[in-house]
């Protein structure tokens, strides 16, 4: 009974330290110091083999740019908006690039439309992460200061 609690916490703490390991958007940004100004992300995911943006997309956004909106109020500042869009894991490489280009598309259009500068968005490719699961989506991160 212990002897399996333990292995139960142990794959536990594993689990907690992967999960951790694998969210850190801007590790060398420094943090601002205004709360308002925290960074934000935002994930849209997308039908399969399609850049069209689903209706629960413009809700995400617009609190996005809710967020950017309360850090320029409070005398913070917007330094750029990161769009990483990534293809369906399926496909060819070409077709794979042209739906990335697509969705990075979408996703700045969206973004602008809700407000934000266009000259502050800045459309990124994916590193290695080829054939994941829910690889079709693109993630917005909001780096303010």
């Amino acid at each position: 009974m212990i002897q399996s609690g333990l292995r139960a916490g142990a794959f536990g703490l594993l689990l907690l330290a992967g999960a951790c390991a694998g969210f850190d958007p801007a590790p060398d940004a420094p943090i601002s110091p205004r709360a308002e100004c925290a960074t934000q992300s935002v994930t849209i995911y997308f039908p399969e083999e399609s850049a069209t943006l689903q209706p629960l997309s413009d809700p995400l956004i617009g609190r996005l740019m809710e967020h950017v909106n309360a850090c320029t109020a409070a005398g913070g500042e917007l330094r750029q908006i990161r769009v990483t869009a990534y293809p369906d894991s399926r496909g060819n490489r070409a077709r794979g690039e042209a739906e990335m280009r697509e969705r990075g598309a979408r996703i700045r259009a969206a973004l602008v439309e809700a407000g934000a500068p266009n000259g502050a968005i800045r459309i990124v490719r994916p590193r290695g992460e080829h054939g994941t699961i829910m690889q079709r989506r693109a993630e917005i991160v909001a780096d303010l200061w």
